[in-house]
């Protein structure tokens, strides 16, 4: 009977896209018991992407920082630091805080996605079909035009407006304006 080492059911279970769980039946039987506690010893979701840069209790800074948190197939919480294909589900269910609340917290724009590249091309490849099939159609979206006009935009990101004001200070832009009038120079 083999003798599993660690690494290789790390291994095993990072090369294959496979649940833990389905993993465990193509096993062969003999060799399940030897390694069933290394398996139940690695969650899905404390295994971390290979190159992936880990931002827990690390303060995200900058629109850089921001592309890096969301590059890989499983995007890291910063709240407990596990890694997961769609964040969203695990805020509810384990940290009690939805995603706006995440996002205000931890300073990430509002559009920033809380889930892996991955899952997000699935889901995108899912929407179009949807939509080239004609189940999903746009005609609420005038209504709906007309309604975000009056709604509130949210918090922006402390780096965010600091990029902006730099710009601004930068660019000088009530020299440049026709409609802004100058008072001393």
């Amino acid at each position: 009977m083999k003798n599993w080492a660690t690494e290789e059911v790390e291994i095993l279970t990072l090369n294959c896209h496979l649940p833990i769980a389905d993993l465990m039946k193509l096993l062969p039987r003999r060799s399940y018991n030897a390694i069933y506690s290394k398996i139940r010893a690695l969650d899905d979701n404390n295994i971390k992407p290979i190159q992936a840069k880990s931002f827990f209790n690390e303060k995200i800074t900058s629109l850089a920082d921001v592309d890096e948190y969301i590059k890989y197939d499983l995007i890291q919480c910063l709240e407990c630091g596990k890694w997961f294909p769609f964040l969203p589900v695990h805020l509810n269910r384990i940290h009690q805080i939805d995603s706006i609340d995440y996002r205000i917290k931890h300073d990430l724009p509002a559009q920033t996605p809380l889930a892996g590249v991955k899952y997000r091309e699935m889901h995108r490849a899912k929407m179009n079909k949807l939509i080239e099939d004609g189940i999903v159609v746009h005609e609420h979206l005038k209504d709906a035009i007309e309604k975000s006009k009056f709604a509130g935009r949210g918090k922006r990101a402390t780096y965010e407006l600091d990029r902006q004001r730099e710009n601004v200070t930068k660019n000088q832009i009530w020299l440049k304006s026709p409609r802004t009038k100058v008072g001393h120079k």
